[in-house]
């Protein structure tokens, strides 16, 4: 059984809020079959290509990644999402976030010196993520302030910095 295989498996077994359903998976000749719960609704790049989301609107979808990458990240096994961007955030029909592929997530295993190359979206990615460090929780933490950013002004934060209290969130 492969990293992917025993991500997969602990997936199911934390059924975390927030994060699609695994009802089955399985290997099936090098394929991993994985169904999971369909989340009716758009990804929040959708929304953003429409409009920006004021600070409240932030704040809120912020509050709820949170109390996800919580959950992911405790227990003996902590999950790290490592692709945290706003192509893999949904918003359901009432507006709430869901955080979904985890194809480049790993299981945190302490006293690694480094897990990675290069993966993840280059404007999300935390500087371990280039392949010098481990990642780890902070990794998504990195990545949860850029996407705050990205969310009320449109652009990355080496591009244009969000204002205010939400600035100082970010940096």
């Amino acid at each position: 059984m492969g990293l992917t295989d025993k991500l997969d498996l602990l997936m199911k077994e934390k059924n975390i809020e927030g994060i699609p359903e695994i009802f089955f998976c399985a290997l099936a000749q090098d394929d991993l079959i994985v169904i999971e719960k369909y989340i009716e609704g758009r990804s929040l790049e959708d929304y953003l290509q429409q409009r920006k989301f004021d600070v409240k609107e932030v704040l809120s979808i912020a509050d709820s990644l949170c109390d996800i990458l919580k959950d992911l990240h405790q227990g003996d096994q902590p999950v790290i999402c490592r692709d945290l961007k706003a192509e893999n955030v949904m918003l359901d029909m009432e507006g709430k976030p869901w955080l979904v592929d985890f194809d480049i997530a790993r299981i945190y295993q302490e006293g690694k010196k480094r897990d990675t190359t290069l993966l993840g979206t280059a404007e999300y990615a935390a500087p371990e993520q280039f392949g010098f460090f481990q990642t780890d929780q902070r990794t998504d933490i990195y990545s949860l302030g850029i996407l705050m950013n990205y969310m009320s002004v449109g652009m990355f934060p080496v591009e244009k910095m969000a204002e205010g209290r939400l600035g100082e969130i970010v940096r």
